[in-house]
């Protein structure tokens, strides 16, 4: 009888793990791709093979198995049920930490993808999300170094290369989502575009992903792109600016100045009865390079760094003054602090002309090179 029991119970374990499915035969998802032609929304939906993600010696040099699909709906998850018919085994959506809007899919509003995206139990509202302007296949095929998968590019952890210099923040869903909803808010998505000429692998061209500007957007109806060369200045407007370089003319050369740690404080006030932003910006910095080993004046190498960058903040605000675009959210600091004014300029559109900007740029200096200073 005891062991009748043992058989059993041995049959019953046996059981309950016959519907288990081995990871390697289950499709995991890793990015996708969304855009809108013709009144449909067409969507991208990377696939990387296990095999290519694994450390298992020799495949370095192998070549990275990378899918992607395309399939449309009418609506967002409609699209995403269409990719279904094709998909062999079960899809798992819970490892997607990508989504890439095209163009046409930012003008047409991000209301409906996102809400597809949080009634659905296995997304996470932590994907890096970015715009694109162009092919969005060649975007999501786009390998790493030495074959790496598209999990070790920037399309997947753009955190990688901010920590060197961060050209353009990179922001998660949540964080858009909360901001593109905001009122007076101006938020904005790094482009991404594949670069193929910048890197050689056996003097052949390599491709690789690369920033090359942002659309800017909000509840104001902003929508707008600029390529990088425009807003280089933005970062002067992020908080998140983690380490970035700026060159400044001294004595007959050039100095290559590193900043860090960027700091921003927005005080709203009226001044003769008009508003005001005083807007400060600080930050460590420290000189890289030097000509001959030219004696360097600390005071006079600080003066020109916040000249240089105040400078910068000016023109970039006027440059959204021109187009309409709020860059360094003035009007979401009327917004909070003086909401009858806010109301008041909104409906006659003029709160981006109203609004007065005072910068100022603090610059602690820790070393010219050299040595450190006393």
């Amino acid at each position: 009888m005891q062991k009748l029991i043992i058989v059993c119970i041995c049959l019953l374990l046996l059981m309950g793990c016959s519907d288990i499915k081995e990871i390697q035969k289950m499709n995991y998802a890793t990015a996708i791709g969304i855009e809108y032609k013709e009144g449909r929304y067409v969507t991208h939906v990377q696939m990387v093979g296990l095999n290519s993600l694994s450390n298992v010696e020799g495949a370095q040099g192998a070549t990275s198995q990378i899918l992607v699909s395309e399939s449309s709906g009418e609506t967002f998850n409609d699209a995403l049920f269409d990719l279904y018919n094709t998909a062999q085994e079960r899809i798992i959506w819970s490892h997607v930490s990508s989504i890439i809007l095209d163009e046409s899919a930012i003008k047409e509003g991000f209301d409906d993808i996102l809400d597809g995206i949080l009634r659905y139990h296995e997304f996470r509202p932590t994907p890096w999300i970015f715009g694109v302007k162009g092919n969005m296949t060649e975007i999501m095929s786009t390998p790493g170094f030495f074959n790496q998968p598209p999990t070790e590019t920037i399309l997947h952890n753009p955190e990688n290369i901010e920590e060197q210099d961060s050209i353009i923040r990179p922001i998660k869903l949540h964080q858009y989502a909360r901001e593109i909803t905001e009122p007076a808010f101006t938020t904005f998505l790094p482009s991404l575009y594949v670069n193929k000429k910048q890197w050689e692998q056996n003097q052949e061209d390599d491709p690789k992903l690369s920033f090359d500007g942002a659309f800017f957007m909000g509840q104001q109806g902003v929508n707008k792109y600029y390529e990088l060369d425009e807003i280089r200045s933005i970062r002067w407007a992020t908080p998140d600016t983690k380490r970035t370089s700026v060159t400044i003319p001294y004595q007959d050369s050039k100095l290559l100045v590193v900043i860090e740690n960027v700091r921003i404080n927005k005080q709203y006030h009226r001044k003769k009865g008009k508003p005001q932003v005083d807007y400060n910006v600080k930050f460590d910095s420290y000189v890289t390079n030097q000509k001959n080993r030219a004696s360097l004046n600390n005071n006079e190498i600080s003066k020109k760094i916040s000249s240089l960058i105040k400078k910068e903040i000016i023109d970039f605000y006027e440059l959204g003054k021109e187009d309409g675009v709020d860059f360094l959210n003035l009007e979401y600091e009327l917004y909070r602090e003086d909401y009858k004014l806010w109301k008041q300029l909104k409906n006659e559109g003029l709160y981006l002309k109203t609004i007065k900007l005072n910068p100022k740029v603090d610059v602690y200096l820790r070393h010219s090179g050299a040595g450190k200073i006393n």
